[in-house]
């Protein structure tokens, strides 16, 4: 049975079109010779054999049942020169903030600190802020440390003095890991010394960055300055 292939192709859309081009070389010779005539026909009409697939926008909301997460396809993420606390356009102040790492939740703590210093080291992100606020993030961050080296040293003082085990000297500084979140809270020190208002998750991807912001216009702000820069593989 002979096969008509010049009818059939001419009976075919450009989209159908476009995909036996894609599979030319599977084609025997009289078909690829009548697509060929096809395609050089269409041509004249203004038909585009290959049509570039539109690109994945480069910035990404995506809405959950906790909030907007902001999706940047890129690790380059460039921040507005607002605060984005108090949104003060006296942004002059930089505080570095680092990716979030990967964390075992407290189950390895060796684990937990070299990833935490893999992403101050190298992944850490200058922001704006206003001079106020810059001062009050600082201060929560070495409040912070101090709480952490206090809950390791006592650990250390309290092993090396009372002999204890490995296992207990991990359930010791559990305990005062727990002792210093509970005065945390209850001097109320978040209101007193706010987070920074940002949170850039990292979840492994080495392509993107999911962010999270306090302040609804803040996150405006970012979208539309990250929208305008050309996304980067």
């Amino acid at each position: 049975m002979h096969l008509d292939f010049a009818s059939e192709y001419a009976r075919r859309s450009d989209d159908e079109i476009r995909l036996l081009i894609k599979d030319r070389h599977d084609l025997v010779d009289e078909a690829r010779d009548a697509l060929d005539v096809e395609v050089h026909k269409r041509r004249s009409d203004g038909f585009q054999p290959y049509v570039k697939e539109p690109e994945e926008p480069r910035v990404h909301v995506e809405e959950d049942d906790e909030g907007n997460k902001v999706v940047v396809y890129s690790r380059e993420l460039i921040f507005p020169k607002i605060c984005p606390r108090c949104l003060s356009h006296e942004a002059e102040s930089i505080v570095k903030i680092s990716c979030a790492s990967a964390s075992s939740r407290g189950l390895v703590l060796a684990f937990d600190f070299v990833s935490g210093l893999w992403a101050y080291l190298f992944f850490r992100y200058p922001v704006p802020f206003c001079r106020s606020c810059a001062t009050s993030v600082r201060v929560r961050r070495w409040t912070e440390m101090a709480l952490i080296l206090i809950a390791i040293a006592g650990s250390l003082y309290a092993a090396i003095h009372f002999h204890l085990s490995a296992l207990v000297l991990l359930l010791v500084l559990i305990g005062l890991f727990a002792v210093g979140g509970l005065l945390w809270k209850l001097l109320d020190l978040s209101k007193r010394w706010p987070p920074e208002g940002i949170e850039i998750l990292s979840k492994w991807s080495v392509r993107d960055r999911r962010l999270v912001f306090a302040n609804p216009a803040y996150e405006k702000a970012f979208v539309a300055l990250n929208k305008g820069t050309a996304r980067r593989e």
